[in-house]
């Protein structure tokens, strides 16, 4: 009798425990994370653009400039992994003949652009200066980036996901609730574009050095910041608190 009893208290509290809580639904929440540090790396696309009456001729010329550059970027220690050919176009450049009344040839325009990935950002600005010199241009932005990308935006994940549960339990104690679990995560992501926020990088007495003696220009270069960001939806289940 007295294990009947003690049974029929078990299942009793255990149902009185139960009926404190009554499932009430759910709670949407967006969470964002971002992580900012300063890039080890950049992409830039150097372009070489020249015309002629002569196809050929066009072509020697922009692809002589280009074999300089190559050869300047080894000097800089570039690996040839690190530079591909991006464009190579030649195009016929016409005008509008009122006599003829038909567009003729004026002549051609070559093109050769190579776009490389700089992985020391301490010679970047003289890397610039010697390529510029040789008549080569820098087509588009200069792109910088992180060899952390991967880990980077992880830690923005873990982020946005605290920031999302901080959001969903300031609407569940105001609304007298309590988050039981999650039903589901929904992710999103995105990178933003380098912030200049970044000092002028420092110069060491080596690098002030080469400076003063090296007929190669120096191209101030500000690399900035780059933030990594994360954003996350997230359903947390709730119920009613009805004690």
């Amino acid at each position: 009798m007295k294990k009947v009893s003690c049974f029929l208290s078990i299942v009793l509290v255990s149902i009185m425990i139960s009926t404190q809580f009554i499932w009430a639904g759910t709670i949407s929440t967006s969470g964002a994370g971002a992580v900012t540090v300063e890039p080890d790396i950049a992409t830039i696309t150097f372009s070489v653009t020249y015309e002629h009456s002569d196809s050929a001729r066009a072509a020697e010329e922009v692809n002589g400039i280009i074999a300089e550059v190559i050869d300047i970027l080894r000097e800089f220690d570039i690996e040839d992994t690190d530079i591909r050919t991006s464009r190579i176009n030649i195009s016929r450049l016409t005008r509008w003949d009122n006599v003829m009344q038909r567009n003729v040839l004026i002549e051609f325009r070559a093109t050769n652009s190579v776009t490389i990935t700089v992985r020391e950002l301490d010679i970047l600005g003289y890397l610039l200066g010697a390529v510029i010199e040789t008549g080569a241009l820098v087509s588009g932005n200069i792109n910088f980036e992180s060899s952390l990308a991967s880990e980077l935006y992880y830690q923005a994940l873990e982020i946005a996901m605290r920031d999302a549960r901080a959001r969903a339990g300031a609407i569940a104690r105001g609304g007298d609730l309590i988050i039981t679990g999650i039903q589901s995560v929904n992710e999103t992501s995105a990178w933003n574009a380098p912030v200049a926020r970044a000092a002028a990088p420092q110069m060491d007495a080596a690098m002030m050095f080469m400076a003063e003696e090296s007929p190669v220009h120096y191209v101030p270069i500000m690399a900035g910041e780059i933030t990594v960001t994360a954003r996350v939806s997230v359903i947390f289940n709730i119920v009613v608190n009805e004690e």
